[in-house]
């Protein structure tokens, strides 16, 4: 399985709590993998908006998102029954506990269909509300064996 980071443009500063971040982004990558079969990659890409803010998207070639299960509203231990079938680990818990981390953190979630097969997961941070220095330019792209 190879993860793909994108950087698409400089991300000054913006405003979430770090450590939910991190958590809910490692729940919803670690969900992108875990339903992308052999041979794809899962892509994040990161990019800042004319508002200030920064946009993370997590695309995975999976089997698409479960319309059995509400993306806005996920009750914990409830797992897609159309994914049943595809003998996945986990308890149903991702992205339950995603969503309440970055909405903590004032982070919109978002997703929608991948025209090619599967989700893209969309993460939407506000922009900062103090000054602060520009990050260094991460690497145009950088790639993972898992």
């Amino acid at each position: 399985m190879e993860v793909e980071i994108e950087d698409r443009g400089e991300v000054t500063a913006v405003h979430a709590d770090r450590a939910n971040l991190e958590n809910a982004l490692r729940q919803l990558v670690d969900n992108a993998v875990l339903y992308t079969p052999p041979g794809e990659k899962v892509i994040l890409t990161c990019r800042p908006t004319e508002l200030g803010q920064a946009v993370i998207e997590i695309t995975d070639r999976g089997p698409g998102f479960d319309t059995n299960v509400d993306f806005d509203n996920p009750v914990p231990f409830k797992r897609g029954s159309s994914h049943a079938g595809l003998n996945k680990p986990g308890l149903g818990l991702g992205l339950f506990i995603a969503r309440n981390l970055l909405e903590a953190s004032g982070v919109r979630l978002t997703r929608r269909d991948h025209p090619q097969g599967g989700t893209i997961v969309t993460l939407t941070l506000p922009a900062s509300l103090a000054e602060t220095k520009p990050a260094k330019p991460a690497k145009k792209s950088r790639k993972k064996t898992v």
